[in-house]
């Protein structure tokens, strides 16, 4: 930087110069301050709103979504656990009273079916046993225990093929209650059974499957 100025009274001109790096040093030492103090601080509050988030949001949701995962696997004994606040404590408190109420419902249904005293067996919409108690095993004289049989078809656990036409089957497949007498004839049994199928649904008419009741006639 260069500048002139001429004495009035002496006719001397002046000349005076500097450096703009010299004039400037302390604009720039401030601005460079202020730049490190901004920075700093944006990164205190940006590291000071990513933890309130993970902790009272993050943390909070992920919990609620594992403990869901475990009640639709069918763990039932599972726990919620953490620390919610504000709406996602509404979240979690209403989650935990809904799966109360789920399990209410379950121990009734499982009460009810375990509870039956005549043959009984539930099947799912593709016709896949869910359910069989073991009245039913024993009265087809079936060999092994209940849970040997879950999963297989109606026909496949009645008469030992795929292919034979059941009851129950049918009732799946024309969503409708259908009673009727049979001879059941396999297995060297030779038996006569009064069967009620009843298809059932859910609350928005979806189909669930078919339950069925045998009550033996033979004597």
């Amino acid at each position: 930087y260069l500048d002139f100025r001429t004495d009035a009274d002496t006719g001397f001109s002046v000349c005076s110069n500097a450096y703009i790096s010299d004039l400037t040093f302390a604009a720039h030492k401030q601005r460079n301050v202020l730049l490190i103090v901004g920075l700093f601080s944006i990164a205190i509050v940006c590291f000071s709103i990513t933890f309130v988030i993970r902790r009272f949001v993050v943390v909070p949701i992920t919990n609620i979504q594992k403990f869901t995962s475990l009640i639709s696997e069918g763990n039932f004994t599972s726990e919620m656990n953490g620390c919610f606040k504000f709406e996602l404590y509404s979240l979690a408190k209403d989650i935990s009273s809904m799966v109360v109420a789920l399990k209410e419902k379950l121990g009734f249904s499982n009460g009810v079916l375990n509870g039956f005293v005549l043959p009984c067996l539930v099947v799912s919409a593709e016709d896949k046993i869910i359910f069989v108690n073991g009245h039913m095993v024993k009265a087809l004289a079936k060999p092994g225990t209940v849970s040997d049989y879950l999963g297989m078809t109606s026909a496949e656990f009645v008469y030992g093929d795929k292919s034979h036409e059941t009851l129950t089957a049918k009732a799946l497949r024309e969503k409708v209650f259908i009673r009727s007498e049979i001879r059941y004839e396999a297995h060297n049994v030779s038996k006569i059974f009064d069967v009620s199928c009843t298809p059932f649904t859910d609350m928005d008419g979806k189909l669930l499957g078919t339950e069925t009741i045998w009550f033996e006639l033979t004597e």
